[in-house]
């Protein structure tokens, strides 16, 4: 009840809450300033800086939500990073968000175990993701290698070739060219 409560005071508070844009951005059109991230004010005579009125707010402790609701999202469930499956099992209640690194692999497994703790995933529709990904994962597996097989060849042969130290004809002129090329820059 309590946290219902403070997610619509969070709610209203964010709404009353403004833009928070870098100083001039809004001046520099074709240059790395003018995207409207948020950067701190650092200049001598910045009015920003100094708060005064009439120039444009800058963030600080009095627009954030309350504590009780912090790291909720708009549905009032709790959000939990996870990038293993071995990580489910701390999650009692809440929401599972996939760390964007994690491979597909993993990804379908964390998604499979967290369907059947009965764990809701944010931002993945967990079935149609689950089916596409299988099909995929199946398709690779059915392609195979992808490498053509006269590279693997050659690739081994010139393994071989460095191991026991004999050079063809081609290699030896590469080298014999790649080290007059040296000779001829260090005297410049």
């Amino acid at each position: 009840m309590a946290t219902e409560h403070l997610l619509v005071v969070r709610k209203a508070l964010k709404a009353r809450k403004p833009h928070f844009v870098r100083q001039n951005s809004w001046k520099r059109k074709n240059s790395r300033i003018s995207a409207p991230k948020w950067r701190r004010p650092k200049g001598l005579h910045s009015k920003m800086r100094e708060k005064r009125h009439g120039n444009l707010k800058t963030p600080s402790q009095g627009y954030r939500s309350p504590r009780v609701v912090r790291g909720f999202d708009g549905s009032g469930m709790r959000t939990v990073l996870v990038s293993s499956p071995a990580q489910l099992a701390s999650v009692r209640d809440g929401g599972v968000v996939i760390a964007s690194g994690v491979g597909m692999r993993k990804r379908l497994l964390i998604i499979k175990e967290s369907l059947k703790m009965g764990l809701r995933i944010i931002g993945i529709d967990a079935e149609s993701f689950v089916k596409a990904a299988e099909a995929l994962l199946e398709k690779r597996k059915k392609a195979g290698a992808s490498v053509p097989v006269g590279k693997v060849a050659a690739s081994k042969a010139a393994s071989k070739a460095a191991v026991s130290g004999e050079l063809s004809e081609e290699d030896k002129r590469l080298q014999e060219k790649k080290s007059a090329e040296k000779i001829i820059t260090r005297r410049v």
